[in-house]
Parts: C-alpha cells; sequence; structure tokens
C-alpha cells in the first residue's frame, strides 16, 4: 500500500483503500486469464490521491455509495469498493458490472467488470474476490486452504474465476457492447483477502501455489491450544467479520480489547 495512505483516518476509506491496494494472494499469468498485475492499482490509486484525502474529510460520496448495502456478505461489500474505485477513477471508462448471463432461467454465471483503460487502450473483464482461507495441512495445494464455512476453498475459487473469465465471450455480453466502443476484452482477476497458516508452521509455512510474494498472512491455533495463550498478560479483540476489510490497531484500554 502507498505510504501516504497510512495518514488515512476515516474507517470507510480505510477500507477501499484495503481492497484496492492491498497485497493479492495469487499472482497467475497464463492462457485464460491472468492476474491484474498489483502495479497496476498502485498507479491507478497514485493518479488520484488527492481525490481520496479529500473522501477522507469529506467521505458522504462513499457513505452513499455503501448505505443501500449495510447487510450484504463480506465479498459483494469488497466488490462494491472496487467499483467505487472504477467509478471515480478519471482514466477508467466503467462499461457494465454485475452482468448477468441467463439462459432458459437458469442464470450461467455474472461478470463483475468490464471496463477500459484510457490509459492503455486496454478493455479488462474484471473478476475480483476477497476470501480468507486456512491452511489445513501443510500443503501447497489449493485444496488444503479452507474458507470459514467449511465449504469453500481455494481451489473452488480458482475454478469459479477461471468459468466466470470466460463469460465475456458469451452472445448477450456481445450484443450488450455491440455500439459501445472497446478494444478486444482481456480476462483479469483479482483476489485479495487473509491466509491463516498454524502458529507452530509459521517459520516453516508452505504458501499456497502460485502465491504472491507478500500476501496477508496471519496465524491460527485449535481449540485445545487455547489456554496457553491465556496463560500470561496477553491482549485480544474478537473483530466482526465486516470489520475484516481493513488493519485494526487498538489501545490496550479500548471497550472491545479483552485480556487474560
Amino acid at each position: 500500500m502507498p505510504e501516504w495512505t497510512k495518514d488515512i483516518r476515516n474507517p470507510l476509506v480505510k477500507e477501499l483503500i484495503w481492497s484496492i491496494s492491498s497485497p493479492q494472494i495469487l499472482h497467475y499469468n497464463g492462457p485464460v486469464y491472468s492476474t491484474l498485475a498489483h502495479d497496476w492499482w498502485i498507479d491507478k490509486i497514485e493518479q488520484n490521491s488527492e481525490f481520496y484525502f479529500h473522501l477522507d474529510k469529506h467521505p458522504s460520496l462513499l457513505e452513499s455509495a455503501l448505505r443501500p448495502f449495510e447487510h450484504i456478505p463480506l465479498g459483494k461489500r469488497h466488490e462494491l469498493f472496487i467499483r467505487f474505485f472504477l467509478e471515480h477513477t478519471p482514466s477508467i471508462n466503467l462499461i457494465l458490472h454485475s452482468f448477468q448471463i441467463i439462459e432458459k432461467n437458469k442464470t450461467l454465471g455474472e461478470i463483475d467488470f468490464i471496463f477500459s483503460d484510457q490509459d492503455s487502450g486496454i478493455t479488462y473483464q474484471l473478476e475480483v474476490a476477497c476470501k480468507f482461507f486456512l491452511q489445513h495441512k501443510r500443503s501447497k495445494n489449493w485444496n488444503n486452504f479452507i474458507g470459514p464455512n467449511g465449504n469453500d476453498k481455494l481451489e473452488n475459487r480458482v475454478e469459479k474465476t477461471i468459468r466466470q473469465l470466460t463469460l465475456s465471450n458469451h452472445e448477450q455480453v456481445q450484443n450488450h457492447l455491440i455500439n459501445i466502443p472497446h478494444s478486444e476484452i482481456i480476462p483479469v482477476a483479482s483476489l485479495r483477502g487473509f491466509i491463516f497458516h498454524h502458529y507452530k508452521q509459521l517459520s516453516k509455512a508452505l504458501t499456497p501455489k502460485s502465491s504472491t510474494k507478500n500476501y496477508n498472512a496471519g496465524w491460527y491455533c485449535f481449540e485445545n491450544e487455547m489456554p496457553q495463550f491465556f496463560a500470561n498478560n496477553n491482549y485480544w479483540s474478537i473483530t466482526k467479520k465486516r470489520s475484516w476489510l481493513a488493519p485494526i490497531h487498538l489501545e490496550l484500554d479500548a471497550p472491545n480489547v479483552m485480556s487474560s
């Protein structure tokens, strides 16, 4: 994240900045799709830094964009921040978002975003996700990284992204774009979030296949291992899920900080 973003104080703007500038979990460059490079995001944010400083002091524009969606899942909240970023970056023309493809009353999929980058002249289909995975076994395989509900896995997320990134070739999408000037659509993805490794394996943790070098990481322990963390004068806080999209810094005397 750019150094100047540390001066941002408004919690919502912090979430926005994290959603568009934090490290991605995977870096992939293959025949089906590529990861939208971290430097691309940073360049766009730097070009528009004055906007974010103004938003920090006067956040009503961002508050209005989020207000109708108070109780949506965390991933959708992340998607809203990406949409806000695309809509308020001068060099970007957002062509469509949340475009569902339906055939015979069956939803085949949904495109997150199609936009053109005026700096490069490239038109992108962008699929985004924000996920939190726990490394269940000491393995680099994606099926060993499990989401909070136990059913979601990093492997499933990658497979879903690949399916979604073929949708821009669908006839319904092409018909929608027929009168909109654009170049060949390049499919790209962005997967942000956290990977949690068992605390005993932090020094020798195996990272997921194709992971970035500096992805967001944390640690976890099993329930029967918790007593050792309460044996000394330790502090912790239970964070609500909707607050997971930005770093949290708490004073020890904050009301939601507990101690052993």
